[in-house]
């Protein structure tokens, strides 16, 4: 059964916040939100076997549990006391909603961190950051937004792409479509990602998009499809798009529509 991390934005975004303190973060989170008591019992193998499914690890992975514990209080970023040696007092009620967060997949948090890659944690990273671009269900980012944003060449992001598609964590649409740019050079679309299990309602997007573009470029289509394109532009609020249309009758029909 899969469980929603809401992770926020200041946390996966913050460059002096390790990767492994955001795990930390996340396996924290799972505590806290499904205890019903002010304070919860936290083990560090409690924490290991959240994370890794296990608790029989390397000495340096338990330590690193540890030492993002005592970073994250110290950061004032959770708030834990520890009343014995690798046991630990976690107030429940901190992890509240923000209106910026990252809406993280526990099963794919466990997928990334049980894989056979080598740097989990920073592939982990990558998956918040770009979970956190979504616009709905799709994030259309430049690979040099996420390469900044992880401190890593657009290449290394590449490998991360390619990681959580084989594990069947996002799925990507390329943008291999040159397209000429305003300041004259030729520029390709960016990638078109999405959680794996969403890829549906991306294919149903993109087929609606194409089908608004198509409508601006003064083409006609029956009035059923004009229907789910205008029940399409109501939810997804593409009024402007839509008024910058070639086809005058039709922008007319459309708006009366999602006027009506």
């Amino acid at each position: 059964m899969d469980y929603k991390i809401y992770l926020p934005r200041d946390v996966y975004l913050d460059k002096e916040i390790t990767s492994q303190e955001i795990i930390t973060y996340c396996a924290l989170y799972m505590f806290g939100k499904q205890s019903h008591d002010e304070y919860e019992l936290v083990t560090v193998d409690n924490l290991l076997w959240r994370i890794y499914g296990e608790y029989t690890v390397g000495r340096k992975v338990r330590q690193g549990i540890i030492d993002a514990i005592e970073s994250l209080t110290i950061k004032k970023i959770v708030y834990c006391e520890q009343p014995s040696k690798g046991i630990y007092l976690l107030k429940t009620d901190q992890f509240v909603a923000t209106s910026q967060f990252a809406q993280i997949s526990y099963v794919a948090m466990r997928k990334i961190m049980t894989s056979e890659y080598r740097n989990k944690a920073q592939a982990f990273r990558y998956y918040c950051i770009l979970m956190g671009s979504r616009n709905g269900v799709a994030s259309n980012m430049k690979l040099s937004y996420f390469a900044e944003a992880m401190e890593v060449s657009e290449k290394t992001i590449m490998t991360y792409n390619k990681l959580l598609e084989d594990l069947k964590i996002i799925y990507v649409i390329r943008g291999n479509e040159l397209k000429n740019g305003e300041d004259g050079g030729i520029f390709r679309d960016n990638n078109i990602y999405c959680a794996y299990e969403d890829r549906l309602q991306l294919f149903s997007a993109r087929s609606m998009g194409q089908k608004i573009v198509q409508i601006k470029n003064g083409k006609k289509y029956s009035s059923t499809v004009m229907k789910q394109i205008s029940d399409y532009v109501d939810a997804h609020n593409e009024r402007e798009l839509i008024k910058k249309s070639k086809n005058p009758d039709y922008v007319e029909y459309l708006l009366t529509k999602l006027n009506s």
